[in-house]
This record gives structure tokens, C-alpha cells and sequence, in this order.
């Protein structure tokens, strides 16, 4: 019995925090029509807030600090190593209050860029609260290397064909076009984690704009002689 693994490539990031020193002082007349009582050292920021929005904000942290608050929408965002405005909040309880964290959903994609939209092509925004914005099996930045649209539950690297018995020993998966693939094999589990063999390295073509979406084939006789199969993308 053959069995099928699909594996998308995930993005490590590494995030080194910096931050400015901060003076602050306690908020007054949150309602008043102008009204700031924060200093940020060496930098600029304070709170402004009237009837309908409310800004804590700074610049010179290294990234984006404050909270920002509207009609069904509220963000924060903390100095580094001084203060969250939120301490408990932690989407996805890796310890680090979401102010202060990178990537809420540890899905491998920076909050900003799934806000913008910019870790796919073309630019598609994903929720940053929530790995798997389509709910489809492979996380948003899995999506972002394979080059899937995150934001349909069909669109995702994964193998739709395997017959290594059969004539022809073809497999295939979904993939897009100008991407390469590596599609590897072995004869246990553990083996395909550390030392798969590298069967072929394909490079797909074809496909719609604005995805490219297309179908994969490889027609490999090795196929015949293994038990487990995943693809890749080829870096």
C-alpha cells in the first residue's frame, strides 16, 4: 500500500526586539476633543483621542507601537521591554502578548505582511489571528511558499495522483506554474523526514493568471520501489 505525505516548505523568522527608553504619563480626559499626556525619550508619540478615535502611538521603537481603535477594529501595540497596553492577549499562546509578537497565529508570516497582503503574489490579505485563513490543511505561510491562494480551501500543494504500479509509474500534484518541485520518497516514515531521496526535480508550467494554477506529473520507474511519497518546493 502506497501512502501519501504532501509537505509545503514553512519560513523560519527570526525577530530581534530593540526599543527606545520611554517616559509615560497617566492618561487624562480620554473624551476631550484633543488631548496628550504621553512622551516618548528621544523619539516622538503620545495619546490623542476624541469622541470617535482614540491613538496611543510612538515612534523610534524599532516597530510599530500604540493602539489604534475604530468601528469594529482595534489593534495594539506595546514598547518592547517596557510596557503592553494588553498582557493577555496571546492568540496563539506562545507566551508573547500579541502587541509585542511578530506573527499571532504562528502560521510563519509577520503580522504586517498579512495585513498587506505582500507575502503572496498577487498581493492577498490573510488573517493574522488565524493560521490557516481558508481552513484548507496548510497554513498561510505554507501558502506564501508554494504559492497558493491562501484564501481558497481548493488551492494548496498536494499530491492528487500516485500509481507506482501502474504503467507509466506516474504521480502528480497540484502546484504553480514556474515553481520547481522536488518529489521525494522512502520506504518508512522516518526515513522521508531525515533522509529522503530525491526522485526528480520538476518544474511546472502553465497555468491561469492570476494563480497559475496547474497540474504536475512525473513519470519516475523508481516510484515502484518505495512505500512513502511527498513534494516539496524545490528552493
Amino acid at each position: 500500500m502506497c501512502r501519501l505525505l504532501v509537505e509545503n516548505r514553512i519560513f523560519g523568522l527570526l525577530f530581534a526586539p530593540s526599543c527606545a527608553a520611554i517616559a509615560w504619563l497617566p492618561l487624562q480626559d480620554l473624551h476631550a476633543q484633543t488631548a496628550e499626556t504621553a512622551r516618548v525619550t528621544d523619539s516622538t508619540g503620545g495619546a490623542v483621542s476624541n469622541a470617535a478615535y482614540h491613538s496611543v502611538s510612538a515612534v523610534g521603537q524599532g516597530i510599530a507601537a500604540g493602539l489604534a481603535s475604530g468601528t469594529g477594529h482595534v489593534t495594539y501595540g506595546g514598547f518592547l521591554q517596557t510596557f503592553v497596553n494588553r498582557p493577555d492577549l496571546d492568540n496563539d499562546q506562545d507566551g508573547f502578548a500579541d502587541e509585542n509578537d511578530p506573527d499571532d497565529d504562528n502560521d510563519g508570516l509577520y503580522d504586517e505582511a498579512e495585513l498587506t497582503g505582500t507575502a503572496h503574489t498577487p498581493v492577498t490579505g490573510t488573517d493574522l489571528f488565524t493560521a490557516d485563513s481558508d481552513q484548507d490543511g496548510a497554513s498561510d505561510g505554507q501558502e506564501s511558499a508554494a504559492g497558493t491562494n491562501p484564501l481558497d480551501a481548493g488551492s494548496l500543494l498536494r499530491l492528487v495522483l500516485l500509481d507506482p504500479e501502474g504503467s507509466g509509474t506516474i504521480a502528480g500534484w497540484q502546484s504553480r506554474g514556474g515553481r520547481q518541485y522536488e518529489l521525494q520518497a522512502a520506504m518508512t516514515l522516518e526515513q522521508l523526514e531525515s533522509n529522503p531521496v530525491i526522485l526528480e526535480t520538476v518544474q511546472a508550467s502553465g497555468g491561469d493568471a492570476p494563480w497559475f494554477e496547474t497540474t504536475t506529473f512525473s513519470t519516475n520507474a523508481a516510484l515502484e520501489a518505495f512505500t512513502y511519497f511527498r513534494v516539496r518546493v524545490h528552493e
